[in-house]
This record gives structure tokens, sequence and C-alpha cells, in this order.
């Protein structure tokens, strides 16, 4: 699990060729993220260091060949998850699915992988939510993706919240993970009052339904 939450491609298949349980859960019932029924598929599905990875390699005099390396990462973990019995459509605490990850991150590949494997593109979160509505309305391939295996269109109550927090404070990591001092700074920016919840007042100046 962990090597998947650090998207580690060649960890991950070494543990999973030793046995390692692939439908493992984290603790759940935490406020933290990770004590959210989290799974190394959903973990995988969700990666995000990766890009920033390989944006970061060129001036890191990284190796030829190291950047694709890191943007095909959350693929081939997902692939060998599944190949090794993953189930592909659980989902964690709040319902998110790893379909639902791999649409708010942008990864198009592991969309086709996980819809492949039987994961269902109309399925809700709690809230309702579907993986259209975790895609960014920009990602004209992910949209492509998931309308070309029947999803309905998106209920406009959004699964980005997080993201979009992060890209308005110009946060340099989008994990699409947020705690209440990233929400307080996204506030005290726009002259909000700094409760630290994604409040009535923040979601507007956001821009975006829950």
């Amino acid at each position: 699990m962990h090597a998947a939450l650090e998207c580690r491609a060649n960890i991950a298949a070494l543990l999973i060729e030793r046995g390692a349980d692939v439908n493992a859960r984290s603790k759940t019932g935490g406020s933290d993220f990770v004590e959210t029924g989290q799974t190394a598929l959903l973990l995988a599905a969700g990666c995000f260091i990766n890009r920033r990875r390989a944006e970061l390699a060129p001036e890191r005099h990284m190796p030829a060949g190291y950047a694709h390396y890191e943007l095909a990462a959350p693929g081939k973990i997902v692939r060998d998850l599944l190949a090794h019995g993953a189930e592909a459509g659980a989902a964690d605490d709040n319902g998110r699915t790893p379909l639902m990850m791999a649409a708010m991150h942008g990864w198009a590949d592991v969309a086709n992988e996980l819809i492949k494997a039987g994961a269902d593109v109309n399925a809700g979160d709690h809230a309702g939510r579907i993986a259209m509505d975790y895609a960014d309305v920009n990602d004209g391939a992910m949209i492509a993706t998931l309308m070309q295996h029947g999803s309905k269109a998106a209920t406009g109550r959004s699964g980005r919240i997080a993201c979009e927090l992060e890209k308005a404070i110009s946060y340099p990591i989008i994990d699409c993970i947020v705690g209440p001092q990233t929400i307080k700074s996204y506030q005290l920016q726009r002259g909000l009052p700094p409760s630290g919840k994604l409040d009535a007042a923040t979601l507007q100046a956001l821009g975006v339904k829950q």
C-alpha cells in the first residue's frame, strides 16, 4: 500500500510477486486521508506525485526516459494489481472508487484499465457524484473515455473541490487532499472568514457545488 501511495511501480511489483494482499485496506473512520479505508488500487489510481517528479526531471538532470517512466507508473501499478485480483470497484469510506480517483488525477490509461476490469462508470459516491464529476472539465481525454463507456452527464456536484482550491492558491503539488490550514490560506487570500471549513462562502468563491 505504501508503494502505491508513493507510486513506486517496481517496488509494488516486487511486493505483489511476493504475495502482498492486493485488497488490504487502511484504517477506517479517521479524519486523515489514509484512515478512510484506502486500498492499494485506490492509491495507485490517484497517484499525483509522478507528474511532479516528471516536471522536475530536467532540473534534477535525471536520465533520459525518467519522466516517461514516472508518467507510466500509475498505469503499471494498476495493471499489476488488477491482474492479481484487486477489486476494480472497491470504494473508500466516502464511496469514492478507483475510477473516480483516476478521473480526478487525469490518468486516462488507468481509467481504461479499470473499466476493462469491470469498474462502473456511473457508480456514485456517498454524495451521489459519479466519476465524471471528478474529471477536470478541460481534460478531453478523460471525458471522452468516460463517455465512450456509457457515462451519464456530470451531476453538477463537483468532486474536485480540493483540487480547485489547491490550484487557486498555487499549491506546488496538486494532490486534491486539503486540510483546515489549506482552506484557511484560501479564505484569507479571498478575504473570507478563516473557518478552515468548506463553508457556503468558500464554495461560492470557488464557483463549485458540493
